[in-house]
C-alpha cells in the first residue's frame, strides 16, 4: 500500500514475511474475482512511520485483503477473544499481530499498556500499524463512532519520540461481502500528518495520550478522514440507489459502454453522490429509482440492457467461449477431482443462517483451511509415490483450480448471453424508455456532482 520507501523494501524483507504476502496474494487471486486499489500520488520520505485505519465491514477477510495490497506484512491491533482460539494464537502470534483486551469481556480489572507499549515500539521500528478504530464489524454500510485506541496510539508513540507518524485512512468496498470470487475496492486516503497537526489538537496544553481534549479531536479527524474513503450512506436502500446511478452514469461516458464499469471508479462516484447536497442527493435518488424499477421489470441489469445480445454476437461469444473450454475443461475435471470436497465444504457455509459478516470471515477462512487440507493430503499422496509425480502436482494444484474457477465463469457468462438473448424482444418494448429514464440517471448525477471539465 502506498510507495515502499516508506517501510522496508520488500526485496530485503524476512523470509517470514515474503512468505506471508505470497500465501496472502496467492490466496486472494483465488477468493476474489478482481481486488482493485486506489492510493494518491504522494510523496514519502524515509523516516515517515504509517498508522493506517479501516473499515470493517468483513471480519477476516478486512485484515486479509489489505494485507495482500501492503508492500509489508502490517502489524494488525485485533481483538484478545482471537487468541483464545489455539490455531489461530498461532497464526496472529506469527504475523506480529498485537492483542487488544476489551474491558467489558473481562471478569476482572484489564490494562492495555502491554499494547500501546507494543504500537509504540512498532511505528518506532517502522512497522506498518493497521487498526480497525471502529472496534466492532459493521453489517450496515456505514461508518460506526470511531473509538479514541488510534489516537491515543499515535499521539502516544510520538509522546515518546516517534517523528513522521502519518495516519492513512482506508476505505474497503465489496461488491458482496459474503460471496466469493466476488469484486472488491481498496480506496487509500490522503494522510494525516501529525507533526504537522500537533499544535491544533490541543491548543491550551501538551497532545498527549493523557489529554482527553487531544484525543477527542484527534479521534474526529480520524473518523472524518475515514467516512470520506469508506462507504458510509443512511441504509442499504440509499446504497444500492446511488451505486445504480453512478454505474449507469459511467456507462454512458466510457469509451465501451458495453464494458464492465470499474469498482473503484463507481464506488468512488457512489460515495460522492452520498456527500451531495440534500436536494441534489434526493433528485439522483429518485431518477435512480425509476430506472432500477423499470430493470427489475424486464429483469436485466442495465449493462444487459445497453449491451443487447444479437443472434451474431451471441453465435461468435458461444463459438469463441467452447473453444477455450475445450482446453480448460480437462484440467478443470482434474481440480473438480481434487477440490470437489473443499468446494461443497465452502458453498455449504451459504446455508448457515449468519448475518453477511460472519459469513465473510466464515467463507475465505474455511475455503483456505478446507482447500489446505485437501491440497496438502493430494501432495503427501503424490510424493509418497515419486518425486516426480509430487512437483507435477505441485504444479498442477494451483493450475487446475484455476481453469476450474475459469471454466466455471465462462459457463455462467454464457448462461446470462443465452438469457440476455431470448429476452431480446422483452428489451425491445421498452429500450427507448430505459434509454430516456438512464439519461435522467446521468443528468442528475452530474447536477449532484459535476465533471471536472464541466
Amino acid at each position: 500500500m502506498g510507495d515502499s520507501s516508506t517501510v522496508r523494501d520488500p526485496r530485503t524483507l524476512r523470509w517470514r514475511d515474503r512468505f506471508i504476502l505470497r500465501f496472502v496474494r496467492f490466496s486472494v487471486f483465488y477468493l476474489y474475482e478482481t481486488v482493485e486499489v486506489y492510493v494518491p500520488d504522494m510523496e514519502w520520505s524515509d523516516d515517515e512511520r504509517v498508522l493506517a485505519v479501516s473499515n470493517h465491514f468483513g471480519g477476516f477477510a478486512d485484515p486479509f485483503l489489505l494485507m495482500s495490497a501492503f508492500p509489508v506484512v502490517p502489524r494488525i491491533i485485533a481483538r484478545d477473544k482471537i487468541w483464545k482460539v489455539p490455531v489461530a494464537r498461532q497464526i496472529m502470534n506469527w504475523i506480529g499481530a498485537i492483542p487488544v483486551h476489551k474491558p467489558k469481556e473481562q471478569r476482572g480489572p484489564t490494562s492495555n499498556k502491554e499494547m500501546f507499549q507494543s504500537c509504540y515500539t512498532a511505528l518506532a521500528d517502522g512497522d506498518v500499524l493497521l487498526i480497525f478504530p471502529e472496534g466492532i464489524t459493521r453489517e450496515d454500510p456505514s461508518i460506526a463512532p470511531v473509538k479514541t485506541g488510534a489516537a491515543r496510539i499515535a499521539l502516544g508513540a510520538r509522546e515518546e519520540g516517534t517523528s513522521g507518524i502519518k495516519i492513512v485512512p482506508i476505505g474497503i468496498h465489496y461488491e458482496d461481502k459474503a460471496a466469493l470470487r466476488s469484486k472488491v475496492f481498496i480506496n487509500a486516503g490522503l494522510p494525516i500528518d501529525l507533526d504537522a497537526e500537533i499544535d491544533t489538537l490541543a491548543p491550551d496544553g501538551d497532545a498527549t495520550p493523557e489529554n482527553r481534549e487531544a484525543v477527542t479531536n484527534l479521534t474526529a479527524e480520524i473518523e472524518t478522514y475515514l467516512r470520506d474513503v469508506a462507504p458510509d450512506f443512511e441504509d442499504w436502500h440509499e446504497a444500492r440507489t446511488l451505486t445504480i446511478a453512478a454505474e449507469a452514469t459511467l456507462r454512458v461516458e466510457a469509451e465501451d459502454p458495453s464494458a464492465d464499469v470499474s469498482i473503484s471508479q463507481r464506488d468512488r462516484l457512489a460515495a460522492d453522490l452520498a456527500g451531495a447536497e440534500p436536494d441534489a442527493k434526493a433528485a439522483v435518488m429518485d431518477a435512480s429509482q425509476a430506472l432500477r424499477t423499470d430493470l427489475e421489470g424486464v429483469g436485466l441489469s442495465d449493462a444487459e440492457v445497453y449491451a443487447k445480445m444479437r443472434t451474431g454476437s451471441l453465435l461468435w461469444f458461444l463459438i469463441r467461449t467452447i473453444l477455450v473450454l475445450i482446453v480448460a475443461v480437462p484440467l478443470a475435471l482434474i481440480g473438480l477431482s481434487v477440490n470437489l470436497i473443499p468446494m461443497l465444504l465452502v458453498w455449504a457455509i451459504n446455508l448457515v443462517p449468519v448475518d453477511p459478516a460472519v459469513k465473510a470471515t466464515a467463507k475465505p477462512a474455511g475455503a483456505i483451511l478446507f482447500f489446505g487440507i485437501s491440497w496438502g493430503v493430494a501432495l503427501w499422496q503424490a510424493f509418497e509415490q515419486d518425486l516426480v509425480y509430487g512437483l507435477l502436482a505441485l504444479v498442477l494444484l494451483p493450475v487446475s483450480l484455476g481453469a476450474l474457477i475459469y471454466s466455471t465463469e465462462r459457463l455462467v457468462q454464457m448462461w446470462r448471453a443465452l438469457r440476455r438473448w431470448t429476452r431480446n424482444r422483452r428489451i425491445d418494448t421498452v429500450e427507448d424508455e430505459i434509454t430516456c429514464k438512464r439519461e435522467a440517471v446521468r443528468a442528475s448525477v452530474r447536477g449532484a456532482v459535476p465533471r471536472d471539465d464541466e
